[in-house]
């Protein structure tokens, strides 16, 4: 028997993409054991999210010119993005989620890490299991 994979079993769900999709964080390098954290985020493929972040890149390049700009400023503008278009929730945290709060840390730079975090489980989000099926050889 030979193994091929099923062909929708390799498409995004573009449904859990724009709707959201709790992703658990169960461990982080340089941290470890993350037990019972989670995030819901929309994907980093979020047609809403893709337009925000190509027009605030083109208003950085505006901004700066032929300069780079500040890596301070580049991260509280990914920040921004992750709370105005991707994260939704969280849960396993002492405090309740609120926008003002993801804000504050997504934007800051001492939230990098739990920025990565958002941004890797937004990565996550509408991926597939991919699914085999089984064939017979042909001689």
């Amino acid at each position: 028997m030979k193994k091929v994979i099923k062909l929708a079993s390799l498409k995004a769900d573009v449904t859990l993409e724009a709707d959201g999709e709790w992703i658990p964080v169960k461990n982080w390098p340089g941290i470890g054991d993350l037990p019972g954290l989670g995030f819901k985020v929309r994907s980093t493929n979020y047609p809403e999210y893709l337009t925000a972040k190509n027009n605030l890149q083109i208003q950085i390049a505006q901004k700066h010119g032929n300069d780079h700009a500040p890596h301070d400023e580049l991260n509280a503008a990914d920040g921004e993005l992750a709370t105005d278009h991707l994260l939704l929730d969280w849960r396993g945290l002492d405090e309740k989620y609120s926008r003002e709060t993801a804000l504050a840390l997504l934007t800051s730079p001492e939230g990098r890490i739990f920025r990565n975090m958002v941004y890797w489980c937004a990565g996550q989000v509408g991926k597939r299991q991919v699914e085999f099926l089984e064939t017979a050889e042909k001689n």
